[in-house]
């Protein structure tokens, strides 16, 4: 994997830190002079929000919507791939509902962020490239639905979409304003695309290519005799384009220029970058070899606007981080090398069809591979997720300590003393911390009464009033009471009941500037602190649940071990999916890219014993996928941090994994030993255990792989035996294996277990292989 990123830009050639710093300045402007959103479709959009959960994120409406299109395209593909049809009449009802409810659902995102609280920079970088990604799928959709072919005119149409975007967009980048006119693209233009899609579902695509003169009686002339309704259609666009549009774009950016002082001309450069885009790809299609004869159109119209999509969201993020304009990206040279390839005549129709797959697999993967890593750049800056929303943020003020009634906060010790993290895994139903054990119900701590126990409850009921309004100081007081009740069995509703309060309160609190970088934030918790301590209460929730057999419990603490440690909770689930090797490089990975430095011994301590506690969860929940991987995580933890316990861990998991009857997935954890602890006293024994073990499970294919993993460091005389014994390369009675065995073992040790466990291994083996050569 580190080989494959060698070849990729890092996170900071992308967006640098100082870059994101100014997304503290951000703020959006848009200026939207249309009459239809004024008077019709901004009610119909204030109307469509309420149709939208509040747990739903603000860009996953907006990536929904853009699946809408994609899905467009798709049936474009199957249906009628050469552009042109006729299709079926519900192929372009669906093209216009499509194209419909990707302009709803544009739209509705922003008013569902303002209607959430979530409005962020990185809702405008998510909701504009999606945009330009589609000014390419909407107008192959389109096209489609002209009937326009794998010809000019579809081109022509593309080139009119991602012209208009690209000056919006520059013009955004100068003047800090989206300004759409009173007849812009996203409102008046796509009204009329959905409405030719309907009209294409009624009566034909046919009816945009009848003669211009027939098609409008009343300027028809004006146009060549030769000329269809679509080529004046596309004719008259183009001049509204350049003057209504672009003009108007260059007079927005002059005047913003003039304002601030600065040169227009100097801006004025900046604009031959799409027309090196738009030159690029006229000559390659100009002088193609299969693209248009062989209907390749889509397949190039796919990588063009793919490489517009990261042309145009660099400028945006330029605009969001107040950075230079971007002069140039890396994906415009597969458009740059085929147009010159093609316009010297090097291709071949298969040369040329091949250089096509090969750069729009690239333009695609280094997309995605920037989009990825700017957006969870923007994510760790802000503190946010991309397509969920984290628990809203309360009150950011310093709490009022004087007025809340109860103990200062800074009086109450909130950090548990970290267990060893050469403990034994207690199981899930363990009492600790935050459960005293039954059977010492009736002893209580020194200093522990009745009336301490009113007191408590009192608190509890004041701290719980007061969570919305202040859960800095809530969450503090509760975390104490919580402690206090839970000396008493009797109050488990009142703990279950104080702790979900808790668990509100700091998950209100983690979206503080302080979590997101600000040092200035006066708040009690520091950011430390309070990870820490929402994962200690979610795993004092959790131990409350697993007492009445809730095992959903054990994943809820999961995903706070997740918060704590800085690892995205999905990052579980690709774990579970690959075999152990693969999870184990992946495991090292994920922990060589915690965004947290763990530099204290307190905090080392703190996540060793968190992942041990929530791997011993999952294994007692039956979840041995999980706990496995969460062991594995343990493992590179411990490495990097601790690594006297890293060896500990393996074995622990192996040992546990035994006592659950995982005989199979212990024999595979012995692989870890081979490669990282080789030099641990029992390291020798321990392989040739999972080797018998294997042998005597009849899983001669891992006994095999161990022997291999082992053969590749070491060489000694039984190792090669086994192999052999294990390929059934070597066939001769069981009395003379078991003695070469036991003088082969003798080498190297002088363990009377070992013998036996071979002995038997090898009786019952090569027993049941003689009978079956007998019979």
């Amino acid at each position: 994997m580190d080989k494959i990123r060698r070849y990729f830009p890092s996170g900071d050639e992308y967006v640098t830190e100082d870059a994101l710093k100014n997304l503290r300045n951000y703020k959006y402007r848009a200026v939207d002079k249309s009459f239809l959103t004024k008077y019709l479709y901004r009610h119909y959009w204030e109307w469509a929000v309420t149709l939208f959960p509040r747990w739903m994120a603000p860009n996953l409406i907006t990536l929904t919507g853009l699946s809408f299109e994609v899905f467009d395209v798709l049936l474009v593909l199957l249906i009628m791939p050469d552009l042109e049809g006729p299709g079926p009449s519900w192929l372009y009802f669906a093209f216009g509902i499509g194209m419909w409810l990707y302009s709803t659902f544009d739209n509705v995102d922003g008013k569902q962020a303002r209607r959430t609280g979530t409005s962020s920079p990185l809702g405008e970088l998510f909701d504009h490239g999606c945009d330009a990604l589609n000014c390419t799928i909407a107008g192959i959709v389109e096209a489609s639905a002209f009937g326009c072919g794998i010809s000019w005119q579809t081109i022509t149409i593309i080139f009119f979409t991602t012209m208009t975007f690209f000056f919006s967009t520059w013009e955004e980048y100068h003047t800090g304003v989206l300004y759409l006119g009173y007849i812009n693209g996203p409102t008046e233009i796509l009204t009329f695309a959905v409405l030719a899609c309907f009209a294409s579902g009624i009566w034909g695509p046919g009816i945009w290519h009848v003669p211009a003169s027939q098609g409008l009686p009343l300027i028809g002339s004006l146009f060549p005799a030769t000329w269809e309704l679509m080529d004046a259609m596309l004719a008259v666009t183009f001049v509204a384009m350049l003057f209504g549009h672009c003009m108007v774009c260059c007079w927005n950016v002059y005047s913003a220029c003039k304002e601030q002082n600065r040169s227009f001309l100097a801006t004025l450069p900046q604009i031959t970058q799409y027309v090196a885009f738009s030159a690029s790809c006229y000559i390659w299609l100009r002088n193609s070899t299969t693209i248009l004869t062989n209907n390749h159109l889509v397949l190039f119209l796919i990588t063009a606007g793919t490489a517009f999509g990261r042309i145009v969201s660099k400028i945006i993020l330029a605009h969001l981080t107040e950075m230079p304009f971007p002069s140039y990206t890396v994906q415009m040279v597969p458009l740059a090398v085929g147009a010159a390839f093609s316009w010297l005549g090097l291709f071949t129709p298969r040369t040329e069809l091949a250089f096509l797959v090969i750069s729009a697999m690239f333009v695609v993967v280094a997309y995605l591979h920037w989009a990825l890593v700017v957006i969870e750049r923007f994510c760790e800056f802000l503190g946010i997720n991309c397509l969920s929303i984290r628990p809203p943020a309360s009150g950011q003020s310093t709490p009022n300590r004087q007025s809340s009634g109860f103990l200062s906060p800074n009086s109450v010790s909130l950090v548990t003393a970290p267990l060893s993290p050469t403990s034994v895994p207690k199981s899930p139903g363990k009492p600790t911390d935050l459960w005293i054990s039954p059977t010492k119900s009736k002893q209580k701590s020194k200093g522990t009464s009745e009336g301490n126990l009113q007191d408590a409850l009192v608190n509890m009921k004041k701290a719980q009033k007061l969570a919305k309004k202040d859960p800095a100081v809530a969450a503090t007081v509760l975390w104490k009471v919580s402690r206090d009740i839970a000396r008493y069995p009797k109050q488990k509703s009142n703990l279950e009941s104080a702790l979900s309060t808790t668990q509100r309160c700091l998950y209100d609190m983690a979206d503080l500037p302080e979590l997101r970088g600000d040092k200035e934030s006066g708040s009690l918790w520091s950011a430390r602190l309070l990870l820490k301590t929402i994962l200690e209460c979610d795993l004092a929730v959790a131990r409350l649940l697993w007492l009445d057999n809730k095992q959903q419990a054990a994943r809820n603490y999961m995903d706070a071990l997740a918060r704590y440690l800085g690892i995205e909770p999905k990052i579980f689930d690709k774990l579970k999916a690959c075999n152990l090797e693969s999870k184990d490089r992946m495991a090292q990975e994920v922990i060589a890219g915690l965004p947290r430095k763990f530099s204290k011994q307190e905090d080392i301590l703190q996540a060793l014993n968190a992942l041990e506690e929530a791997a011993s969860a999952q294994l007692a929940a039956q979840d041995s996928e999980r706990g496995l991987v969460l062991y594995l995580l343990r493992h590179a933890f411990a490495q990097k941090k601790q690594p006297e316990v890293a060896y500990q861990t393996i074995a622990s998991l192996i040992s546990m994994l035994q006592k659950m009857g995982l005989g199979y997935m212990a024999n595979a954890c012995a692989v870890l030993i081979i490669k990282y602890h080789m030099d641990e006293p029992d390291a020798h024994m321990q392989i040739a255990h999972a080797v018998v073990n294997s042998i005597e499970d009849a899983d001669l294919v891992q006994a095999r792989h161990l022997l291999e993993k082992y053969n590749s460091q070491f060489t000694e005389p039984w190792s090669q035996f086994i192999d052999m014994f294990v390929s059934k390369l070597v066939i001769a009675d069981v009395e003379w294996m078991c003695n070469c065995a036991y003088t082969e073992w003798s080498h190297i040790y002088q363990d009377r277990d070992v013998y036996k466990l071979i002995d038997t291994a090898i009786a019952k083996q090569l027993g049941d292989f003689c009978i079956q050569e007998v019979l």
